[in-house]
């Protein structure tokens, strides 16, 4: 019974990224992305229906209505999926970058807050407070979040590019210098 458990969960879990996948793979080029997200919505579509309680559903959904520009729909999977599982940290993200990018940067900034409470680990979700700390020109805690971001994920370019123009915000040009050296660095090795 776990077995068949797991099955459910792996596919319940990876449903939208194997149909991407099978596009690709296979080379479907009559397929627009248009079209792939609409099949990527219905997929999870029919998932939600078959699994109202998963919160897993509704968040790939919320991906998929996100991908169609649906973005009143998309939070409303995402409040979902949180309702459903209120530590579903990816969740509480994905609805922050849509709040952030509507300028709502205060709803952007308490989702991306309860994502580091529920995990701190997440580097992605330092990097994105410190760029909301940068757009409310509070170089300090960005200079803090992008650092955060960097320790945890040395390799993150987009953190050491940003870090660099905080530290530019902040004159410490020596500073910048370093991590845009650093970038590049990096940049090579790839």
């Amino acid at each position: 019974m776990k077995q068949k458990n797991f099955y459910k969960e792996f596919f319940l879990k990876n449903s939208l990224v194997l149909v991407v996948l099978i596009l690709f793979v296979f080379e479907i080029q009559a397929v627009s992305l248009k079209s792939a997200t609409d099949c990527m919505f219905t997929e999870a579509e029919m998932t939600v229906s078959a699994n109202p309680k998963n919160p897993i559903a509704y968040f790939n959904r919320g991906v998929a209505n996100r991908c169609l520009g649906n973005y009143d729909a998309a939070i409303k999977d995402y409040n979902k999926a949180i309702e459903l599982d209120p530590e579903f940290y990816k969740a509480y993200y994905n609805r922050g970058v849509i709040y952030y990018q509507s300028e709502n940067i205060e709803l952007a900034e308490q989702d991306i807050l309860k994502v580091l409470e529920i995990n701190p680990e997440v580097h992605y979700a330092h990097f994105f407070f410190g760029l909301i700390c940068y757009d409310k020109k509070d170089f300090a805690k960005a200079l803090e979040a992008f650092s955060q971001a960097i320790e945890l994920n040395p390799k993150y370019t987009k953190a050491y590019q940003y870090r660099a123009k905080t530290f530019e915000k902040l004159g410490e040009k020596e500073n910048a210098e370093l991590d845009l050296k650093k970038l590049e660095e990096i940049k090579d090795t790839v």
